[in-house]
């Protein structure tokens, strides 16, 4: 048996949390690699980069599914936990996103960033917490929640996630007023 045969042997959570790891950097990997001969090598325009995306992690969630099928420790093996989602994917989104501001467009927009960023999302937060309350509590049209429940909900969706918006406001060079108001007020949601 050779060394590195028994490292992949184990059982240790934090040996299947490290293979969770290299899996999902080997595909992020596979999948920038491939947008990146899609779009500009080959100049095709057929599908925009979150397209390409989601076709890979389809085909490659296929592939886990086909390959693991019979095995009882796949969902260990590739599961997602928060752990991964702290640890490796929100820091590398929060750390691109402020690598690449331009501050002085940002805190040249600070005012409407924060409009939009503090009191857009309180009016979103009211309108839909109360829509839901009402339509469920009092006309009984969807499912019954308290006040508070429904001002949860309202909050939680009031959050909206503008990455695919910013990637093409990047994309088509959109007034930089624009996008850092965008981009300001998807800060505040992270």
């Amino acid at each position: 048996m050779l060394p590195w045969e028994s490292l992949f042997a184990q059982d240790d959570s934090k040996i299947i949390f490290s293979r969770s790891i290299l899996v999902f950097f080997v595909a992020l990997v596979c999948v920038l690699l491939l947008q990146f001969l899609v779009s500009k090598k080959l100049k095709l325009s057929v599908f925009s980069e979150s397209s390409v995306t989601l076709m890979f992690g389809i085909f490659l969630g296929g592939l886990v599914v086909a390959f693991t099928k019979h095995q009882t420790s796949s969902a260990g093996y590739l599961g997602f936990s928060s752990e991964i989602f702290f640890y490796c994917l929100l820091p590398s989104i929060v750390f691109n996103s402020g690598f690449h501001v331009h501050s002085d467009h940002f805190f040249k927009n600070i005012v409407g960033i924060l409009n939009l960023a503090v009191i857009g999302t309180i009016i979103s937060t009211i309108i839909v917490g109360v829509g839901v309350y009402v339509l469920g509590y009092i006309l009984r049209l969807t499912v019954s929640l308290t006040f508070m429940e429904a001002m949860t909900f309202g909050a939680l969706i009031s959050t909206t996630d503008t990455v695919s918006t910013l990637a093409v406001f990047s994309e088509l060079k959109v007034d930089p007023t624009l996008f850092y108001l965008v981009f300001g007020e998807s800060v505040r949601s992270s």
